[in-house]
């Protein structure tokens, strides 16, 4: 079995804390995935894939909150 590859890896563990809810995890996840090289695309990718789980209010709201980190300075 292959690993994964480690920019792959982050933006996986960014479904988390959208499914949660949980603005804090959700700026550190996808900090970390830029950092470990993941694209902005492949990060909002993870959280419109979170329309499809939790609707699509939430899965707004959890957009908006990886727009923030991803536009920021």
């Amino acid at each position: 079995m292959a690993a994964v590859a480690i920019w792959v890896h982050r933006p996986a563990k960014l479904a988390i804390p959208v499914g949660m809810q949980a603005p804090g995890s959700v700026h550190s996840s996808v900090l970390r995935s830029i950092a470990a090289g993941a694209t902005k695309q492949e990060v909002l990718h993870v959280a419109t894939l979170a329309v499809v789980t939790l609707g699509l209010p939430a899965a707004v709201v959890a957009h908006g909150w990886v727009t923030v980190v991803l536009d920021a300075p």
